[in-house]
């Protein structure tokens, strides 16, 4: 087993339990012990099985309403924003990254519940999420995270100001700055 092999196999299998189902799965499958796995051999496998069915399920969610939030954003704006009763709590996260990859600007990504919301925000170096947040305290019910991410809980009432402050903070931090990925190189061949 190498480091990339739980990175990139393991992990998000584990992980996808969490985010779709419950992670019990995971826990349990990390659990077995050899006398669990000589009472039923075969349970590590089912258990493995699932979990890699709910990986799946969690790359085609992500891909969908990825594609969702690319219909309901404006691409021009200073901080990307999409609300919408369609996404789902355990990848509004993994999709407020793949728009914050992609258009290199602070993202919002929110799942509208009935009365209130609850979202996902990454950024990007340029931008401190959090300190934003800060600034609108007053239309969150909760929020907390660190410069590159933070997550919020909003009330459906105040969606359109939080959309309009944030934007207005985004563009008072990054017009004028040449907003575009680095890619840091550590040699030279």
């Amino acid at each position: 087993m190498t480091a990339e092999s739980i990175a990139f196999g393991l992990a998000p299998r584990i992980n996808a339990a969490g985010r779709l189902a419950h992670a019990y799965d995971a826990a349990r499958l990390l659990a077995l012990t050899d006398m669990d796995l000589r009472q039923r051999p075969d349970s590590a496998e089912k258990l493995a099985l699932r979990l890699n069915a709910l990986n799946r399920e969690r790359q085609d969610h992500t891909r969908s309403l990825t594609a969702r939030a690319e219909t309901l954003i404006d691409k021009d704006m200073p901080l990307i924003f999409a609300a919408d009763s369609e996404f789902l709590p355990g990848v509004v996260g993994l999709v407020a990254s793949r728009l914050a990859e992609r258009y290199y600007r602070p993202t919002v990504v929110i799942e509208k519940g009935p009365a209130e919301s609850r979202g996902s925000c990454r950024s990007i170096p340029e931008f401190h999420i959090t300190q934003a947040l800060d600034e609108v305290a007053d239309l969150l019910e909760h929020y907390g995270g660190h410069a590159q991410a933070a997550g919020l809980t909003v009330r459906n009432e105040n969606l359109p100001a939080l959309q309009t402050q944030l934007n207005q903070i985004a563009a008072e931090a990054l017009t004028g700055l040449n907003l575009a990925p680095r890619l840091e190189i550590d040699s030279e061949i």
